[in-house]
């Protein structure tokens, strides 16, 4: 994912780029990457600017933060860099315009953390298996998909001790 930015023509490059994971050097616990990671990069080279945008493919096999329940799941994500051609000045500061725009010293454009970062973003968001899913109860441990809650007493309430405090202060 090195773009030698010397032989860029001015405008638009596109590129398609499959890698694994491993290659990545991506590695999510409790996660399993199903398919190589799928990378479409547009690379617009303005002057001495090059504004970079992406998208990244890729399905992870991983647990449900709520139920525990192992799924398929799908990671499609974006992302936008911009990179100036930048230059030391005589004091040894880097002179950079832009904020928003990371220096690029070098002749090259390397994308690998770009790629990497978009990946780990948006595999990080909270995995659920479903919008609809309900967990597993906190009291007993079932898994409220799949069955419902046995809990009947004060203990699968939260306040229940606080409860039960309560009412033998009052007696005393």
């Amino acid at each position: 994912m090195i773009i030698n930015i010397q032989k860029l023509e001015e405008g638009v490059s596109s590129y398609d780029i499959d890698e694994t994971a491993e290659k990545l050097g991506i590695d999510i616990e409790d996660t399993k990457f199903l398919s190589k990671v799928k990378c479409t990069l547009d690379v617009d080279n303005k002057i001495e600017r090059f504004t970079v945008r992406g998208k990244v493919k890729t399905v992870l096999e991983t647990v449900c933060a709520r139920c525990g329940k192992v799924f398929k799941r799908n990671i499609d994500a974006d992302f936008d860099h911009k990179y100036v051609k930048g230059s030391f000045q005589e004091d040894g500061q880097i002179f950079k315009e832009g904020l928003d725009e990371e220096l690029l010293a070098g002749a090259e454009l390397d994308l690998f953390d770009d790629v990497r970062q978009a990946v780990l973003l948006a595999a990080s968001e909270i995995a659920v298996c479903s919008e609809k899913c309900k967990g597993i109860c906190p009291g007993c441990g079932k898994n409220l998909n799949k069955a419902k809650c046995t809990c009947e007493g004060e203990d699968s309430k939260p306040f229940a001790n606080l409860k039960k405090l309560l009412k033998e202060k009052k007696k005393k």
